[in-house]
């Protein structure tokens, strides 16, 4: 997955990984170790079991992804479950389709701005 959060229009990413049956902190830090090699933003780890609490830990200790655009904080690594998908949760990231262009510099006061208003 793509986003693009800030004016440099340079696409951030984030990987997403899907296990079933038995996970564990394990498959957390594998995905840690997964997001800096690639120099990914945001890992998304997508489970049919509930995490437990050493797989939490091994995600809240993975940090926070400053988006400059949104200026906000988005937890590196995120953990939901199949079931918390289908009930409508969402991954906490910068929205994918938004982009920041800088505005064309216009150089003179004459009416040829106000036309460019219009």
């Amino acid at each position: 997955m793509s986003f693009i959060d800030d004016a440099s229009n340079k696409p951030k990413r984030a990987l997403v990984q899907v296990k079933s049956g038995k996970v564990s902190s394990r498959d957390v830090r594998d995905l840690v170790g997964t997001v800096q090699r690639e120099k990914a933003q945001i890992g998304i780890f997508i489970t049919l079991e509930e995490p437990t609490v050493p797989m939490q830990k091994e995600a809240t200790t993975a940090g926070y992804y400053h988006s400059p655009g949104f200026n906000r904080d988005y937890p590196s690594i995120q953990i939901l479950t199949i079931r918390e998908l289908l009930e409508g949760k969402s991954v906490d990231m910068p929205s994918g389709n938004v982009t920041f262009k800088q505005a064309r510099t216009v150089k003179g006061d004459g009416p040829e701005q106000l036309s460019l208003l219009k």
